[in-house]
């Protein structure tokens, strides 16, 4: 708490500057009175009593001498006059001598020059003449209107005034702060209670100023308003104490909600690629339906020639010209048959490899060109029955140590999303896709020539769940799983732009190696 000044100092100090003000003032007062009256007496001394007194002494020396001391003795009498000296000359010639003497002349000097000079400030003096050559002169001392109130008495009453006015001073503040400061530390002392205990129900105790009663009020109320604020934010801490406990509640649900949603999304993302290696699995079923068919047609063909043959042979019947007949049909039937099974072998081997690089997501060591290859060979199904043709182009020697499944789940998806939601039932158009080296970094760019997205759309894209064909069956993961492989498995960049009628561009930037390879040679 920063210091501060005391009330009681206050009044203390106070008191002692008004108490010398008085003794100030009264004494301002005393020495004005007193110089008026000094020189009041000394005018009228020096214009009225010593000419009348001069002219009786002058009398009294020409006449009678001896009464002199008794005039003398009689002024001295005086209270105004301390001293009375007489100075006088014998036949006019010499220093004024001082005659006369008595206990009137005990503070007079023996020179009158010297009392004349003096006169200023302790004596009043007349020259006279007297008889025909004598010459005189009386110096009277006057009493100091200090001494003259000491010997009347009036100092002690001016000064008894003077205490009891400084007394009353002080009684009178004593009072004064007492009157005011006992019921501001009844005020005081209330408040600390109610800091002490929070006891709101305290109040201030009225007092008898009226002043101090208004405060008393206003302090009163102030203590109300605090204990209804105070009751506010019980009650708010209370609510929001609630409110915290139910958003944890609501966070706990929405965290496990989060936790199953998660699930969820991983599943559904395990069964996208599951869907679509199926997919993979009916396309290319279907593709080798067609050689294996061919294939058997063939064998059994080549079969019942060469039973009847057989018979022919055993009845003696066959013929030069039959056996070489039956030989050149069976070496176009076996040229069938091995054509149609290479076909399938191929397509068994291309699909092999797809999905177990899918399954397996191992890094290794391949070529670029070929494993796209296989991948768009896989997919052929998928184009057969439509009007859209895909370009591809790469570099030929184009070695990268990578995920092979990631990059074909990464072609797959895109290839399918073109098919499925870039063209119409029926519309022509076509998929390009290119790769190139750039330094340490393989780009891909892919692009079709399809309806392309809505700008609302672009930033959606990537987002799990967002598909504009959930009608006909379209989960909203695969572009999403696009971009989780590329950032995080093959540690690149993904860009997507598109123009409504434009169709789509989506650049992939990859490293060529990503660490640790497991060389495999089948792709090349």
């Amino acid at each position: 708490m920063p210091d501060t000044l005391s009330f009681r100092a206050d009044l203390r100090r106070f008191v002692i500057l008004a108490g010398l003000m008085l003794l100030l003032v009264l004494g301002g007062v005393l020495w004005w009175q007193l110089n008026g009256i000094e020189e009041r007496h000394r005018e009228r001394a020096q214009s009225i009593g010593l000419p009348l007194v001069t002219a009786e002494i002058a009398q009294h020396l020409i006449a009678s001498p001896s009464q002199i001391n008794g005039l003398l003795e009689s002024l001295w009498r005086m209270p105004a006059y301390d001293a009375v000296c007489l100075y006088v000359t014998a036949g006019g010639r010499g220093e004024r001598q001082l005659i006369h003497r008595g206990p009137w002349s005990r503070e007079c000097p023996t020179n009158s020059a010297v009392a004349v000079m003096n006169g200023e400030n302790q004596f009043i003096s007349r020259a006279f003449s007297y008889g025909e050559s004598g010459q005189g002169v009386l110096a009277i001392k006057l009493v100091g209107e200090i001494g003259r109130l000491f010997e009347s008495g009036n100092i002690f009453i001016l000064l008894a005034a003077t205490c009891l006015s400084i007394g009353f001073l002080v009684w009178a503040s004593a009072r004064l702060a007492s009157r005011l400061i006992t019921p501001l530390q009844r005020v005081q002392d209330v408040l600390r209670e109610i800091q002490r205990s929070g006891d709101y129900q305290l109040h201030v105790p009225a007092v008898g100023y009226r002043e101090l009663n208004e405060l008393s009020d206003d302090l009163n109320s102030m203590i109300e308003t605090v204990a209804n604020r105070e009751k506010e934010l019980i009650s708010a801490q209370r609510e929001l104490e609630l409110r915290v406990r139910e958003v944890d509640i609501s966070n706990a649900e929405l965290s496990t909600a989060l936790w199953r949603l998660n699930a969820a999304k991983d599943r559904l993302i395990v069964t996208e690629k599951m869907a679509s290696l199926g997919g993979l699995v009916a396309g290319v079923a279907h593709e080798i339906n067609t050689p294996v068919g061919v294939g058997v047609t063939a064998a059994s063909s080549m079969l019942g020639q060469a039973r009847d043959v057989l018979e022919k042979y055993n009845s003696g019947q066959l013929t030069n010209s039959g056996l070489k007949s039956y030989l050149e049909t069976t070496m176009e039937t076996a040229e069938l048959v091995l054509g149609n099974l290479a076909r399938a072998a191929e397509l068994v081997r291309s699909f092999k490899r797809v999905a177990v690089d899918q399954e397996q997501g191992d890094v290794r060591r391949f070529s670029l060109k070929g494993h796209c290859e296989e991948v768009l060979r896989s997919l052929y199904p998928q184009l057969k029955h439509t009007n859209i043709k895909c370009v591809f182009d790469c570099e030929d020697g184009l070695m990268v140590n990578t995920y092979p499944g990631a990059l074909s789940q990464i072609i797959t998806n895109f290839v399918m999303n073109s098919v499925n939601h870039g063209f119409d039932v029926g519309a022509h158009g076509e998929l390009h896709l290119s790769l190139r080296s750039i330094g340490d970094s393989v780009e891909m760019v892919y692009r079709d020539n399809g309806c392309g997205i809505p700008p609302e759309n672009l930033d959606k894209v990537f987002d799990p769940f967002f598909t504009t064909g959930r009608a006909q069956g379209g989960s909203g993961l695969g572009m999403h799983i696009v971009y989780n492989l590329v950032t995080q498995q093959l540690a690149g960049e993904i860009e997507l732009s598109s123009q409504p009628g434009d169709g789509v561009e989506i650049i992939v930037r990859f490293p060529k190696d990503l660490g640790e390879e497991e060389e495999y040679v089948g792709a090349r």
